[in-house]
């Protein structure tokens, strides 16, 4: 009898100090408790395919904030009417719902960096379709920059890879076999472990944030956090890192953010009221910003997006 209630002693005691770490850890960190707690604003678009948004009032990062994630299940290879990611690109400058209706897609999110000097490419990477459109734009320095320390790579399946680059080899990402590839960066999450983040301006401030995420089971997630505005103030790198660890993604990588940012759905996948819930009828469903006001008018042409069709 004594040993046993020596036993049981020990095994409240140990209890009793896991919940205290428990206790401890939400007392030290309660931004992740807030994100993990969250509950989202969903909506089905498709089999397979739901949105999901959260609005934090001044409560996250001592923030607001709204975050939108796609999230996509894994493709199903050889199934018809299955989602399938592209990458769809133009010359001059098109607006990310342009560039997506243009294709009939499903939904869209803008791509990687880009110049507003002719001849208005990318300035990293671009394959579509098994054709190069352009390479990296390296600059004086012929190093990488941030925005090429990986790549979105899209199968002939339609599925969405993000791979780390080789930073040693200039010509890495011709070497990707994928049918579509669009260099971006930085990667924020690599199997699941956090990347080092630089101590520099674009790393640091906040702004508005469009990433990509995969998980686990395989499922994608495109991702928008708004931003320059009072009721959206955008996230640094380390923060919008932060959020999707806390969320458990397998990796992460960053891409076009700032007045690029946008997030696309065809409205002929919504509901009237889910499109007076989240569009005003153009298929935006985040805030872009160029029109330096907190509604879904602001959206920037850019050089390429990343599409979902089915």
């Amino acid at each position: 009898m004594k040993k046993l209630i020596i036993i049981a002693l020990s095994a409240l005691l140990l209890q009793s100090g896991l919940l205290y770490g428990a206790q401890k850890n939400r007392t030290e960190n309660p931004d992740s408790v807030l994100i993990v707690n969250t509950k989202w604003n969903t909506v089905k678009i498709a089999n397979g395919i739901q949105l999901k948004q959260a609005r934090f009032d001044g409560n996250l990062f001592g923030s607001n904030q709204v975050i939108s994630i796609l999230e996509i299940s894994p493709v199903k290879k050889g199934k018809k009417n299955t989602p399938a990611f592209i990458i769809a690109a133009n010359e001059p400058l098109t607006k990310t719902s342009e560039l997506a209706s243009g294709k009939n897609a499903v939904a869209a999110v803008n791509g990687t960096f880009f110049s507003f000097k002719q001849p208005h490419n990318s300035v990293d990477y671009l394959r579509i379709n098994d054709t190069e459109i352009c390479g990296n734009d390296y600059g004086k320095g012929g190093k990488r920059s941030f925005n090429q320390l990986g790549a979105v790579a899209i199968d002939y399946d339609g599925e969405i890879t993000i791979l780390k680059a080789d930073t040693a080899n200039l010509h890495w990402e011709k070497t990707i076999q994928a049918r579509d590839v669009m260099t971006s960066g930085p990667i924020l999450i690599t199997d699941k472990q956090t990347e080092n983040l630089k101590n520099s301006a674009f790393y640091t401030n906040r702004h508005p944030r469009t990433a990509i995420a995969k998980t686990d089971k395989g499922a994608t997630w495109l991702i928008t956090v708004d931003g320059r505005a009072a009721q959206a103030q955008g996230m640094s790198l380390q923060e919008l890192q932060s959020v999707f660890k806390w969320l458990g993604v397998k990796d992460l990588i960053n891409l076009d953010g700032g007045g690029s940012t946008a997030m696309y759905i065809n409205p002929q996948w919504l509901s009237k009221g889910e499109k007076n819930g989240i569009t005003n009828g153009n298929g935006i469903v985040n805030y872009p910003t160029d029109n330096k006001k907190f509604d879904h008018q602001g959206e920037r042409k850019v050089a390429n997006a990343i599409l979902l069709i089915l």
